[in-house]
């Protein structure tokens, strides 16, 4: 089932957060807005601190929404982060992230 966040969440073990959010069309888009069900994955460098503030942005890309939604977005971060190793900080607390997805997933 496809899934929105509205807010960034930290990736555990790296400096990183990520958020999705609907695509927001505009009036001078050339498509119709039915035609297309597109989410944004954005992923975020987060500030050190006590809160989630985001630094910058540094990846974008917009999905189509699907049923696989959630694999393919896991993926992508997986990619992202290997491709990008100076975000890692620890290791252990990254893996345990990503399994906690899965766990998650199995649940619902």
């Amino acid at each position: 089932m496809p899934y929105y966040v509205t807010e960034p969440i930290k990736i555990e073990g790296t400096k990183l957060g990520y958020a999705i959010y609907p695509y927001q069309f505009s009036f001078l888009d050339i498509k119709r807005v039915r035609e297309n069900n597109f989410v944004k994955l954005n992923i975020f460098e987060l500030k050190d601190g006590e809160f989630l503030e985001i630094e910058k942005t540094v990846y974008q890309e917009s999905l189509q929404i699907s049923m696989h939604n959630s694999h393919i977005i896991e993926e992508k971060l997986k990619k992202f982060i290997v491709e990008n190793e100076e975000y890692v900080e620890d290791t252990k607390k990254l893996e345990k992230f990503f399994d906690n997805k899965k766990e998650s997933e199995k649940v619902v």
